[in-house]
């Protein structure tokens, strides 16, 4: 009888200690962090900054089109006599002096604040008050705009000079976000490096200098520049080999030009931080492997024939499958019901419901959220743009939820961006345009159900081949895999199997043609190709 309770419990003790080593194992696993990455992604209304309180006629249009509106205008009681005469033509006008106590009206949408003074001469306690009131006309979707010698103040560093002429970089408002400005920035190489040596102090800034005459307008998530000059966008160097310099104008773009006229906010933001986080992708080859479950992994356009069925098989059978479905989108809110959730239904499918979240904190926190994820037996994310999956999900513990759903032997699909985000490199995540394979502050985005390798859809139809080269010559220590539409690979321990109407394309970088072009394998429906290998599997 001893023997027995002995023999039972030394057998539960080794289970306990197997299911310890494997959730240590697991924890291991997820290096992705949740607090590296921004929260707040975008602003909610219009920040508008300048030096001279100089109103071009596009911000005059913009304020005259709410005239019905109540515009608020803040000045110094020293820079009133000052205010342009544009501001006369606006109907709803209201001086108030920004020494005083100001009540905040949901009604105000557009508020000007004009000051004489440099940041360091406005009193604490009214930078204190004017934060939280402009913090709160954004909040609500208001426009605010800041033009004078203290506009620096809305960044989160800004550099000012002493009495004795030394510089110093103090804390501003963070109205635009991870920021530190320097007004009247000269177009000077001088002028960069001073800039560039300031921010190795604070290398988690992005450095925005702007030239005289030059408004920078934030929405969203995006700017751009109004007026004659020139806005400048700088990253310190980093764990990168050089430091990033780039200017944007205010012209009319060509095709695929529209990076010389807008700046996506959040990538550059992100790219600062990954300048303070360890190279990647690393330098060493990581070896493409699924160790458990699968990956159905489709190129957009449509699904092969029988690959949805396959999905539900993968994960249970319309009787167990536990579905997920993850859109891929950049609102806040979406639609109730999505064809893909319907879809499971009509094949029987008798536990099937999406997530959606734009807060990174209730992908991190919330266990209602979570909830669905923590029993998934498959998982399918959505088309869009690849970047949105990315800042919703990436090291939260919906993430580590979704990879968890794969180690225990579920299924991850996906289409279009619901293909690229599976890889740890991100592929084509710009957030302008996505002309550009390669993504600085997304590359390291994607959710890591396949390491090792680049993912890139729609590929020959969008003639994406030079891109991919180029990526895999890059970035040699990475697969790359490019995907037609209609047209899958599915993916279990080393092998990918391909299936649909198309073709499937592997690079390897490592190996090169006489004119240094990558090694290329294309594949049809039917065959197969190990990861690891970087070869065709032939029977």
């Amino acid at each position: 009888m001893l023997q027995s309770f002995v023999k039972v419990w030394l057998q539960d003790f080794s289970m306990l200690v197997v299911s310890l080593v494997a959730m240590t194992a697991s924890a291991q696993d997820f290096v992705e962090r949740f607090d590296d990455w921004p929260l707040d992604l975008k602003i909610g209304g219009t920040l508008g900054i300048a030096r001279e309180p100089v109103i071009p006629s596009r911000l005059v249009d913009l304020v005259s089109g709410k005239a019905s509106r109540s515009v608020l205008l803040l000045v110094n009681g020293n820079s009133e006599g000052k205010v342009h005469e544009s501001f006369q033509q606006l109907d709803a006008l209201k001086t108030v002096d920004v020494n005083s106590e100001i009540e905040f009206e949901s009604s105000t949408r557009i508020v000007f604040w004009i000051d004489d003074r440099k940041p360091e001469q406005i009193p604490a306690e009214t930078k204190e008050r004017i934060e939280k009131y402009l913090s709160n006309v954004l909040r609500n979707g208001g426009s605010v705009f800041v033009c004078g010698s203290h506009a620096g103040l809305v960044g989160h560093r800004f550099i000012s000079k002493s009495t004795d002429h030394e510089l110093r970089i103090e804390r501003g408002m963070n109205l635009l976000p991870d920021c530190m400005l320097q007004m009247e920035f000269p177009p000077t190489h001088e002028a960069e490096e001073s800039f560039l040596s300031s921010l190795t102090y604070h290398p988690k800034c992005v450095g925005v200098g702007l030239e005289a005459g030059t408004w920078m307008l934030l929405q969203n998530r995006k700017i751009r520049v109004v007026g004659d000059g020139f806005g400048k966008f700088l990253l310190a160097p980093g764990t990168y080999p050089s430091a990033r310099v780039h200017s944007i104008r205010d012209t009319v773009p060509k095709v695929k030009e529209l990076d010389k006229v807008l700046v996506d906010l959040t990538q550059w933001r992100r790219e600062a931080i990954d300048r303070t986080l360890p190279l990647f992708p690393p330098k060493d080859t990581v070896q493409p492997i699924v160790k458990n479950g699968h990956l159905l992994i489709v190129g957009g356009g449509g699904l092969p024939s029988g690959l949805m069925d396959r999905f539900v098989e993968l994960a249970g059978g319309i009787d167990n499958a536990k579905l997920v479905y993850v859109p891929c989108e950049e609102d806040d809110q979406v639609a109730e019901k999505h064809s893909t959730v319907e879809m499971w239904k009509r094949m029987g499918v008798k536990n099937a419901t999406y997530i959606h979240t734009k807060d990174r904190n209730q992908a991190n926190e919330d266990d209602s959220f979570l909830r669905p994820l923590v029993s998934a037996t498959g998982i399918w994310f959505g088309g869009g743009r690849q970047w949105n999956l990315a800042d919703s999900y990436y090291g939260t513990k919906a993430h580590r939820l979704m990879k968890q759903c794969v180690e225990r032997g579920g299924v991850i699909g996906g289409s279009s961006a619901g293909a690229s985000i599976q890889a740890a490199y991100l592929a084509r995540a710009t957030p302008i345009e996505n002309f550009q394979i390669m993504a600085p502050g997304y590359e390291r985005g994607g959710l890591g159900f396949l390491q090792g390798v680049a993912i890139d859809q729609h590929f020959s139809q969008r003639n994406r081949i030079p891109d991919m080269s180029q990526l895999v010559k890059t970035y040699p220590q990475l697969l790359g895999i490019g995907i037609d539409e209609t047209t899958a690979i599915e993916v279990s321990a080393s092998t990918a199997i391909v299936s649909g109407n198309g073709s499937v394309y592997f690079f390897d970088g490592t190996k090169r043609s006489e004119d240094d072009a990558p090694s290329l394998v294309k594949l049809r429906e039917g065959d197969r190709y190990d990861l690891i290998l970087r070869s065709m599997i032939r029977e």
